[in-house]
């Protein structure tokens, strides 16, 4: 199985690549795939040349600042996801699978920004695959906090196992529970395939 992943010089990717696995993956820097829709779409196109990919892992985002109401604010995150949905158009064959990582919901803190940015990408996905590309399978995932190193470790062995049994997995939104080492039905979530 053919896997790209996107923003493949991330935390959580560096734990993801000592795993050894039978998987085939792709793990696309920002210097391989820049996914910035608005600014470099031709790149998007370029990448896709030649390139099947039965599962896309949208890891690729860019974090939103803390004082957003200060003007901090980039468009490139929502651009990014534009990216995600352009690649899968170029891609001439479309992926079986797509992994959206989301965070959890909350009142108003430090995060806000960054958890509505994952909240739009929830909502675009979910419309995007569900009017353009039935087909795909989407999932949104939501690893957990992996600011420290043994949840990145858990994480990525928890990504390894959604992945080898990906077939099971028929709701939208999932936790991973790093306390007990499983992978549970995200609650909660207002978007669901049920």
């Amino acid at each position: 199985m053919n896997i790209l992943v996107t923003g493949g010089e991330g935390k959580l990717i560096k734990e993801l690549k000592k795993i050894s696995s039978t998987f085939n993956f792709y793990y696309a820097s920002k210097n391989q795939l820049n996914l910035d829709y608005i600014n470099d779409a031709q790149n998007i196109r370029d990448f896709c040349n030649n390139k099947e990919f039965d599962i896309i892992i949208a890891n690729a985002c860019k974090y939103q600042g803390t004082e957003v109401e200060k003007g901090l604010f980039s468009a490139e995150g929502l651009s990014i996801t534009l990216g995600h949905s352009h690649l899968v158009k170029c891609l001439s064959i479309a992926p079986k699978y797509f992994i959206n990582f989301t965070t959890s919901l909350h009142y108003i803190d430090e995060y806000y920004y960054y958890r509505a940015q994952k909240t739009f990408n929830e909502d675009y996905y979910y419309r995007f695959f569900k009017s353009q590309y039935p087909d795909i399978k989407y999932y949104n995932i939501h690893p957990g906090h992996i600011d420290n190193t043994d949840n990145r470790k858990s994480a990525a062995n928890l990504l390894m196992n959604f992945l080898k049994d990906i077939d099971s997995y028929k709701l939208l939104n999932y936790d991973f529970n790093h306390k007990d080492s499983i992978i549970t039905k995200h609650e909660n979530k207002t978007l669901k395939w049920e």
